[in-house]
Formats: structure tokens, sequence, C-alpha cells
């Protein structure tokens, strides 16, 4: 199990490098697509003529930034974001470390670091700072041929730190999403059965101390994920509000600007977690399933960017990466439908946010770099 090592050399000759450019630049001109098809479809999304049109503005600098991010990212080769990624972990460590000390507070968490012209929200970040820090690991502990035990400690070590680091902002959904794009990562290396056992025999047995030191509100989201109409008006009026969008779209939708429940906010938080209910309300079974499918496509060219590499440290993170965006994409359906519980997770790409669309947009900038700047000798295509 897991993405063999089978390369003999991480060095990539100038020669060999592909030349695939946009405006002039180094950057994958089908995730450039994607992109801009991302955009389009989230300001048509965010924009309601009943509201002020700052949100609409912001989103669009939003995108103007993470394009910056994209394009700058793209053009770094991707052996060198290799050399940057344990300086780039502990950069993340210290913006934790800062975030607790000094960080601004909203909804009864502080998460968030104010630079002027947006809040930055650190733990986004470890959406790829994690999976890149632990790719960069398996390859030096492949390399190196340190003792396996030694190794999974050094893992753990890693993952432990960042996810207790946003769990007390207190920041619960985040940390176990980071805790989720970590494991992708030890999946697609090969964990040992006896550690996959070990491990979720110490879970199950953790779960009473979790529970007993979750915040009310943390229990409250789970004990309403069993049962939402148990407090309607309270914490299961989100998931309410929003199976009842979802359902009224039917199978074409109400049409752009014409949803009842979103338009007229009966749908909380819409413009970020609940961005998905827009979309099946005014778009339909047809819309929603048509978004899915974008984002099948969007992981399908990550996958293939990274198989087609050369070395194993970027064919592990390459294949993180893609995998770890759908996941996102999946849990925050899973929770607008009411099949998980609620954890404050924005739809990737879409949802309103800042730091939420740097972070995507320095995934998909490093998945431009490995395909830019690697041999394209592989015969996977697309």
């Amino acid at each position: 199990m897991g993405i063999k090592n089978n390369n003999t050399k991480s060095y990539v000759a100038p020669e060999l490098v592909s030349k695939g450019r946009v405006w002039g630049f180094r950057i994958d001109p089908y995730l450039t697509l994607f992109f801009f098809v991302f955009f389009i479809i989230s300001i048509f999304l965010i924009y309601n003529p009943n509201s002020s049109l700052e949100l609409y503005k912001r989103q669009a600098l939003n995108y103007g930034i993470s394009l910056i991010f994209f394009v700058i990212i793209s053009q770094i080769p991707s052996n060198f974001v290799k050399l940057l990624a344990p300086y780039l972990y502990l950069l993340g460590i210290i913006m934790l470390v800062i975030v607790l000390l000094f960080g601004v507070e909203g909804k009864g968490a502080q998460r968030w670091i104010d630079f002027g012209i947006l809040n930055i929200q650190p733990s986004e970040f470890f959406k790829f700072l994690l999976p890149l820090m632990l790719a960069w690991w398996f390859n030096l502990a492949d390399d190196n041929g340190f003792n396996k035990w030694l190794n999974w400690i050094v893992v753990a070590i890693f993952i432990i730190t960042a996810v207790l680091m946003i769990a007390v902002q207190p920041d619960l959904g985040s940390a176990l999403m980071v805790l989720v794009s970590g494991l992708i990562v030890i999946f697609l290396v090969g964990l040992p059965w006896k550690v996959i056992i070990i491990s979720m025999a110490c879970m199950a047995l953790s779960f009473p101390i979790l529970w007993s030191n979750m915040y009310s509100y943390q229990k409250q989201r789970v004990l309403t994920f069993l049962d939402p109409y148990k407090d309607p008006l309270g914490f299961g009026y989100h998931v309410i509000q929003s199976t009842i969008a979802i359902g009224s779209g039917g199978l074409f939708g109400r049409g752009w600007l014409q949803g009842s429940q979103s338009r007229l906010d009966f749908v909380p938080e819409q413009h970020t977690d609940f961005i998905f209910s827009i979309v099946a309300e005014e778009y339909g079974f047809i819309g929603g399933t048509a978004l899915i499918l974008l984002y099948v496509a969007l992981m399908w060219r990550g996958l293939i960017i990274s198989l087609n590499s050369q070395t194993h440290f970027l064919r592990i993170l390459g294949v993180a990466l893609s995998v770890v965006i759908f996941f996102y994409v999946g849990v925050n359906i899973a929770m607008v439908t009411g099949l998980l519980p609620v954890v404050g997770l924005p739809l990737p790409l879409i949802s309103y946010g800042g730091s939420s669309l740097i972070t995507y947009a320095i995934i998909l900038g490093i998945l431009s770099s490995i395909k830019c700047h690697s041999p394209d000798t592989a015969k996977i295509k697309y």
C-alpha cells in the first residue's frame, strides 16, 4: 500500500523543464482555467442585489490577492519547494503562537491575525503545510534509511503539534480536518496495519476524554447532527434551513437570484459555510452535480500532474494536495446536507474568505509548479 519510491535522482535538468505558459509565466493552463471558472461561480453566488456590494467587492479583492499567490508559487521550482518545507512549517507554527497571544477574536474563538486589508487565519494554511512537511520528512527518511518506529514518532509529533495548537483556539473542526490531511499523506506512503489498529484503538479509548473536554457548543453540534429537530430554532436551524433550500431546488433549480431560502436570508452563513445551499436551490440537482464534477476534474488534473512527476516527494505531495481539496469539498457538502455535524468549513475556491482562497491558490500554485518545473516524460495525459 502507498506510493512507491522508484526514483533514482531528485535532480531535474533545466533542459527537461516543461514549457507550459500563460501570459508569459510558467503556469499550468488547465489549473489557470479552473481558477477563473471558480472565480466566476463564486462571484455569481455571492452577489445579492438586496444587500451591500461590499461583500461582493471584498471577494473580488480576495481573488485578486489569491491570483498573485497562484502565479508566484507557480514560478518557484518544485525542488526549491522541498527545501522550504521545514521552514514554512515552522513559520506556520509561529503564526499559530501569535494567534494564541495576540490574535483577533471572532465568533467566540481567537483564530485570526489582522493584517489591515484582510484577516489571516493561520490554521487554514495547514491544509498544505502539514502535507508538505510530512512529504518532506518521508522523503528524507526514505533516502537516509531512518528507523521505522523513530520515523512514525517524528510524524506523530508533527501532526499532534499542529492539531493541538489549532484545537486550543478553539477550532476543533479545523483541527480534525488538518489531522485528516496528515492522515492522507500517511495513507499514501503506506501505513503498517499494526499502526492502523493501534491508532484506531487509541482514538476509541480517548473519545470519552475528548467529549469531556469539548466546549458546550461543540457537544451541541454533535447532538444536533443526531437530531436537528430537537432544537429547530437554535443549533438545528442552520441544517434545517439548508436542507429545505437544497430540497426546494428540485432537478433544475429556481434560477439565479430566485432562491427564496437563500436570498431572503433564511439560510445562515450562506456566503461561507453554506454556500452550496445557494447552488442547490438556484441551480437544482443538475447544477449541484455539475459543480461536484468540476471539482472531480480539478482533482483529476492534480492527480495526473502528480503521477507524472519524477520524484517521490512530488508524487506524495501532489497526490495528497489533490485529495485534500476534494476531501474538503465532500465534507462541506455532507455538512450542509446534514450528513455530518456542522464544523464551520468553507467550500473550496467558492466560499467568501481571504485565508481560504489564498490557501487553495497556494495549493494550485504548488501543483502548477510541479507540472511546469518537472520533466514531462510520463504517459498519463490530461
